[in-house]
């Protein structure tokens, strides 16, 4: 008897979460646009310029042997774009959701329009690209967080990579 029971209630409750699922509801699609989306196929781009730039600069600067600093360089800014820019852009938009909606509210209305695109550049709200200079703005805030992360994790990766060899 217990054995139909615990049947009847799994398939009542299989129903239910179909139900729920797949119940038509509507959607919206005006989620805003997540920076990061923007920033990280020009910082790929960018990539392989500035790889050889540092590496030359440490060959000219500091005297390090070519293949070393190319590589050195090459590790540390692979590992800073592919983890430490989605990395920082998670904190910058965990930090937008929890501070953003505290900084409405205390911001007078007159400071709002300048506050809100420094505070939101990691997420810009619905219609922000409609406008001709959010983005651009958005992408300028950014930089300052990312080029702080990159300095710190690539001196720190170039560091290690040099102590080992």
């Amino acid at each position: 008897m217990r054995r139909w029971a615990d049947k009847k209630v799994r398939s009542l409750l299989i129903v239910f979460v179909s139900l729920v699922v797949l119940w038509p509801k509507q959607a919206l699609a005006n989620m805003g646009l997540p920076m990061v989306a923007i920033y990280l196929p020009a910082a790929w781009l960018a990539l392989v310029p500035i790889i050889l730039i540092e590496a030359g600069y440490g060959v000219w600067r500091l005297g390090l042997p070519i293949g070393h600093a190319l590589l050195a360089q090459a590790i540390a800014n692979c590992v800073s774009t592919l983890l430490g820019i989605p990395v920082m852009w998670v904190i910058l938009a965990l930090g937008q959701v929890f501070i953003g909606g505290w900084l409405i509210g205390v911001t007078p209305e007159p400071m709002l329009a300048v506050v809100s695109p420094l505070v939101g550049a990691a997420w810009l709200g619905p219609g922000a690209e409609e406008t001709s200079w959010m983005v651009p703005l958005a992408v300028a805030v950014l930089t300052v967080p990312f080029y702080v992360m990159s300095v710190v994790s690539e001196s720190l990766i170039v560091a290690l990579f040099f102590r080992q060899h």
